[in-house]
């Protein structure tokens, strides 16, 4: 059974972003994720960098950069570009399956999903506050 351990500073950007003066709409902050695997006890890291701006986000990863726009109609457009073959292919919004949530592209995290957590506890204040 896999279980994602996200690091706390996964939310700690836009915990700080309410407290600081800050312009909050342009973003760009690094992230490391590890996976363990409970029964054999392997982990695995990956890492990434989010880049955002009001209506776009980019996932970069070394192989390939997912780009997700929010369109005026409030519908969401992906485009990925791989690296190596400095090619794209962007897609119709239509062409996205399942639920369109801007927020759990965003942020990383649906406002579903975080409205389910429970908070635990916060360090440091003003534009050191972490969550």
């Amino acid at each position: 059974m896999k279980v994602a351990i996200l690091i706390a500073s996964l939310l700690s950007p836009l915990a700080v972003a309410g407290q600081c003066d800050m312009n909050t709409g342009y973003t760009q902050a690094d992230y490391k994720v590890t996976t363990a695997i409970v029964a054999n006890k392997q982990q695995t890291e990956n890492t990434f960098t989010l880049w955002r701006t009001p209506h776009q986000v980019a996932k970069q990863n070394p192989q390939f950069i997912e780009l997700w726009q929010q369109l005026r109609n409030q519908q969401v457009r992906p485009i990925r570009y791989f690296q190596d073959a400095q090619r794209g292919i962007e897609y119709q919004p239509s062409e996205v399956q399942g639920e369109q949530d801007w927020s759990s592209k965003y942020q990383l995290v649906s406002d579903k999903f975080l409205a389910s957590m429970t908070h635990q506890k916060s360090t440091g204040e003003g534009c050191e506050l972490t969550f």
